[in-house]
Protein backbone atom coordinates (compact mmCIF):
# COMPACT_ATOMS: atom_id res chain seq x y z
CA UNK A 1 0.00 0.00 0.00
CA UNK A 2 1.21 3.51 -0.92
CA UNK A 3 1.73 6.51 1.43
CA UNK A 4 -1.10 7.99 -0.78
CA UNK A 5 -3.72 4.63 -0.41
CA UNK A 6 -2.78 4.58 3.55
CA UNK A 7 -3.68 8.78 4.04
CA UNK A 8 -7.19 7.67 2.10
CA UNK A 9 -7.53 4.93 4.10
CA UNK A 10 -7.08 6.37 7.32
CA UNK A 11 -9.33 9.26 6.25
CA UNK A 12 -12.16 6.73 5.26
CA UNK A 13 -11.99 5.10 8.78
CA UNK A 14 -12.22 8.23 10.66
CA UNK A 15 -15.08 9.56 8.14
CA UNK A 16 -16.67 6.16 9.49
CA UNK A 17 -15.95 6.70 12.70
CA UNK A 18 -17.59 9.86 12.90
CA UNK A 19 -20.30 9.18 11.15
CA UNK A 20 -20.89 6.13 13.61
CA UNK A 21 -20.99 8.60 16.50
CA UNK A 22 -23.29 11.58 14.75
CA UNK A 23 -25.66 8.11 13.78
CA UNK A 24 -26.35 7.34 17.46
CA UNK A 25 -26.82 10.66 18.39
CA UNK A 26 -29.63 11.76 15.87
CA UNK A 27 -31.24 8.25 16.93
CA UNK A 28 -31.29 9.39 19.85
CA UNK A 29 -32.61 12.75 18.90
CA UNK A 30 -35.04 11.09 16.62
CA UNK A 31 -36.78 9.61 19.64
CA UNK A 32 -36.43 12.09 22.03
CA UNK A 33 -38.15 14.87 19.18
CA UNK A 34 -40.77 12.54 18.11
CA UNK A 35 -39.62 12.87 14.65
CA UNK A 36 -41.22 11.47 11.62
CA UNK A 37 -38.97 12.09 8.60
CA UNK A 38 -36.87 14.53 7.42
CA UNK A 39 -36.56 15.99 4.04
CA UNK A 40 -33.11 16.72 1.95
CA UNK A 41 -34.75 19.00 -0.31
CA UNK A 42 -32.51 19.45 -3.48
CA UNK A 43 -31.56 20.97 -6.55
CA UNK A 44 -29.25 19.93 -8.93
CA UNK A 45 -27.91 20.10 -13.09
CA UNK A 46 -25.08 22.06 -15.15
CA UNK A 47 -22.84 19.27 -13.55
CA UNK A 48 -23.36 20.08 -10.22
CA UNK A 49 -25.27 20.40 -6.95
CA UNK A 50 -27.15 23.42 -6.61
CA UNK A 51 -29.44 24.75 -3.76
CA UNK A 52 -30.03 22.28 -1.02
CA UNK A 53 -31.87 22.55 2.32
CA UNK A 54 -32.89 20.11 4.97
CA UNK A 55 -36.44 20.05 6.57
CA UNK A 56 -36.88 18.11 9.66
CA UNK A 57 -40.87 16.93 11.13
CA UNK A 58 -42.11 15.60 13.96
CA UNK A 59 -44.95 13.21 14.33
CA UNK A 60 -47.64 16.35 14.05
CA UNK A 61 -45.98 17.14 10.82
CA UNK A 62 -44.67 20.04 12.26
CA UNK A 63 -41.31 21.89 10.70
CA UNK A 64 -38.74 22.02 14.01
CA UNK A 65 -37.34 24.79 13.39
CA UNK A 66 -34.53 24.41 16.67
CA UNK A 67 -30.76 24.40 17.34
CA UNK A 68 -30.82 21.10 18.57
CA UNK A 69 -31.93 19.22 14.90
CA UNK A 70 -28.67 20.92 13.52
CA UNK A 71 -27.10 17.73 14.54
CA UNK A 72 -29.66 15.92 12.51
CA UNK A 73 -28.97 18.47 9.53
CA UNK A 74 -25.52 17.81 9.74
CA UNK A 75 -25.72 14.16 9.86
CA UNK A 76 -28.13 13.77 6.54
CA UNK A 77 -26.41 16.68 4.65
CA UNK A 78 -22.73 14.13 4.99
CA UNK A 79 -24.73 11.04 4.28
CA UNK A 80 -27.36 11.28 1.85
CA UNK A 81 -24.74 10.98 -0.93
CA UNK A 82 -23.85 7.98 0.23
CA UNK A 83 -27.59 6.57 -0.25
CA UNK A 84 -28.95 8.11 -2.91
CA UNK A 85 -27.72 8.93 -6.40
CA UNK A 86 -28.40 12.61 -8.04
CA UNK A 87 -28.27 13.41 -11.63
CA UNK A 88 -26.22 16.79 -11.99
CA UNK A 89 -24.40 16.38 -15.37
CA UNK A 90 -26.52 17.66 -18.01
CA UNK A 91 -26.32 17.46 -22.08
CA UNK A 92 -28.02 20.15 -23.49
CA UNK A 93 -30.87 17.48 -23.64
CA UNK A 94 -30.91 16.55 -20.06
CA UNK A 95 -31.31 19.63 -17.76
CA UNK A 96 -31.31 18.54 -13.91
CA UNK A 97 -33.43 17.70 -11.44
CA UNK A 98 -35.46 19.21 -8.45
CA UNK A 99 -36.95 17.43 -5.49
CA UNK A 100 -36.61 15.78 -2.36
CA UNK A 101 -35.02 12.88 -0.81
CA UNK A 102 -37.56 11.51 2.05
CA UNK A 103 -35.53 10.11 5.41
CA UNK A 104 -37.48 7.50 7.80
CA UNK A 105 -36.71 5.07 10.22
CA UNK A 106 -36.62 1.83 9.16
CA UNK A 107 -39.50 -0.11 10.57
CA UNK A 108 -37.50 -3.69 10.37
CA UNK A 109 -35.15 -2.04 11.95
CA UNK A 110 -34.69 1.02 14.45
CA UNK A 111 -31.39 1.31 13.76
CA UNK A 112 -31.13 2.20 9.98
CA UNK A 113 -33.17 4.85 8.15
CA UNK A 114 -34.56 4.77 4.57
CA UNK A 115 -33.66 6.89 1.63
CA UNK A 116 -36.78 7.41 -1.04
CA UNK A 117 -36.29 10.15 -3.73
CA UNK A 118 -39.38 12.17 -5.04
CA UNK A 119 -37.83 14.17 -7.92
CA UNK A 120 -39.04 15.71 -11.28
CA UNK A 121 -36.41 15.82 -14.11
CA UNK A 122 -35.97 18.85 -16.88
CA UNK A 123 -35.77 18.06 -19.94
CA UNK A 124 -34.85 20.57 -22.82
CA UNK A 125 -36.60 19.18 -26.17
CA UNK A 126 -37.30 20.78 -29.52
CA UNK A 127 -39.88 19.99 -31.59
CA UNK A 128 -40.79 20.87 -35.19
CA UNK A 129 -43.09 22.05 -36.90
CA UNK A 130 -43.78 22.65 -41.09
CA UNK A 131 -46.23 24.84 -42.64
CA UNK A 132 -46.95 26.43 -45.80
CA UNK A 133 -46.37 30.52 -46.63
CA UNK A 134 -48.08 32.50 -49.56
CA UNK A 135 -45.88 33.57 -52.40
CA UNK A 136 -47.27 36.74 -54.96
CA UNK A 137 -45.87 35.46 -58.43
CA UNK A 138 -43.11 37.68 -57.87
CA UNK A 139 -41.53 36.22 -54.61
CA UNK A 140 -42.28 32.56 -56.41
CA UNK A 141 -39.68 34.04 -59.26
CA UNK A 142 -37.58 35.60 -57.28
CA UNK A 143 -36.84 32.43 -55.38
CA UNK A 144 -36.76 30.07 -58.38
CA UNK A 145 -34.27 32.16 -59.60
CA UNK A 146 -31.92 33.14 -57.32
CA UNK A 147 -33.04 32.09 -53.23
CA UNK A 148 -30.95 28.62 -52.29
CA UNK A 149 -32.26 28.89 -48.93
CA UNK A 150 -33.81 31.48 -45.96
CA UNK A 151 -32.71 30.78 -41.85
CA UNK A 152 -32.59 32.56 -38.82
CA UNK A 153 -33.54 32.16 -35.26
CA UNK A 154 -35.49 34.40 -33.18
CA UNK A 155 -33.36 34.91 -30.28
CA UNK A 156 -30.73 36.52 -32.55
CA UNK A 157 -33.44 38.18 -34.47
CA UNK A 158 -31.86 37.75 -37.55
CA UNK A 159 -33.52 35.87 -40.82
CA UNK A 160 -30.56 35.09 -43.16
CA UNK A 161 -30.37 34.50 -47.09
CA UNK A 162 -28.51 32.42 -48.92
CA UNK A 163 -28.38 32.79 -53.01
CA UNK A 164 -28.00 29.94 -55.57
CA UNK A 165 -26.93 32.30 -57.82
CA UNK A 166 -24.64 35.81 -58.39
CA UNK A 167 -27.02 38.48 -60.14
CA UNK A 168 -27.44 42.36 -60.02
CA UNK A 169 -29.62 43.36 -56.89
CA UNK A 170 -31.33 46.27 -58.82
CA UNK A 171 -33.35 48.70 -56.49
CA UNK A 172 -36.90 46.41 -57.35
CA UNK A 173 -35.08 43.43 -56.26
CA UNK A 174 -33.63 44.65 -53.06
CA UNK A 175 -37.31 46.08 -52.40
CA UNK A 176 -38.82 42.45 -53.09
CA UNK A 177 -36.21 40.75 -51.04
CA UNK A 178 -36.78 42.71 -48.14
CA UNK A 179 -40.27 42.15 -48.33
CA UNK A 180 -40.15 38.47 -48.56
CA UNK A 181 -38.27 38.15 -45.69
CA UNK A 182 -40.84 40.88 -43.53
CA UNK A 183 -43.05 38.24 -44.82
CA UNK A 184 -40.71 35.47 -43.60
CA UNK A 185 -40.24 36.89 -39.95
CA UNK A 186 -43.73 38.04 -39.29
CA UNK A 187 -44.91 34.48 -39.78
CA UNK A 188 -42.39 32.45 -37.76
CA UNK A 189 -42.49 35.38 -35.16
CA UNK A 190 -46.33 35.40 -34.96
CA UNK A 191 -46.73 31.42 -35.24
CA UNK A 192 -47.82 30.29 -31.93
CA UNK A 193 -47.25 26.40 -31.85
CA UNK A 194 -49.17 24.23 -28.68
CA UNK A 195 -46.39 24.32 -25.99
CA UNK A 196 -46.20 24.92 -22.80
CA UNK A 197 -42.61 26.43 -20.82
CA UNK A 198 -41.15 27.79 -24.35
CA UNK A 199 -37.38 29.54 -24.23
CA UNK A 200 -36.37 32.01 -26.47
CA UNK A 201 -34.62 30.02 -28.68
CA UNK A 202 -36.32 29.00 -32.13
CA UNK A 203 -35.33 28.44 -36.02
CA UNK A 204 -36.44 28.45 -38.47
CA UNK A 205 -35.25 27.28 -42.22
CA UNK A 206 -36.67 27.30 -45.96
CA UNK A 207 -35.11 25.55 -48.88
CA UNK A 208 -35.72 26.09 -52.47
CA UNK A 209 -37.15 22.68 -53.22
CA UNK A 210 -40.08 23.30 -51.18
CA UNK A 211 -40.91 25.56 -53.67
CA UNK A 212 -44.82 24.90 -54.81
CA UNK A 213 -45.06 27.24 -58.31
CA UNK A 214 -49.01 26.19 -58.99
CA UNK A 215 -50.11 26.89 -55.37
CA UNK A 216 -47.59 29.28 -54.95
CA UNK A 217 -46.49 27.60 -51.82
CA UNK A 218 -43.19 27.25 -49.91
CA UNK A 219 -42.86 25.72 -46.82
CA UNK A 220 -41.32 26.46 -43.81
CA UNK A 221 -39.35 24.22 -41.10
CA UNK A 222 -39.52 25.73 -37.90
CA UNK A 223 -38.03 24.18 -34.23
CA UNK A 224 -39.47 25.68 -30.66
CA UNK A 225 -37.62 24.65 -28.05
CA UNK A 226 -39.42 23.87 -24.69
CA UNK A 227 -38.77 22.41 -21.27
CA UNK A 228 -40.10 19.74 -20.45
CA UNK A 229 -40.73 18.16 -16.91
CA UNK A 230 -41.13 14.64 -15.80
CA UNK A 231 -41.34 12.54 -12.68
CA UNK A 232 -37.62 10.43 -12.28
Amino acid sequence: MTDWEKQVEEQRLKREERLKEQKASVLKLWGELKIKEVHFVFSCGGDSMNDTSIEVYNSNDELLDCEIVTDIENYFDDVVYDNVNFYVNSDGHYMGEDGKVIITLDEDDEDEFMYYKESEEEWCEHTPFTEKINLTDEEVEFIEKYVSDINGNMSEGDININYKVDFIQTDELVALEEKLLEKVKNFFYDYEPDLDNMSDWHTMEIQDETLNKETKTIDIEMSFEHYVYKSA
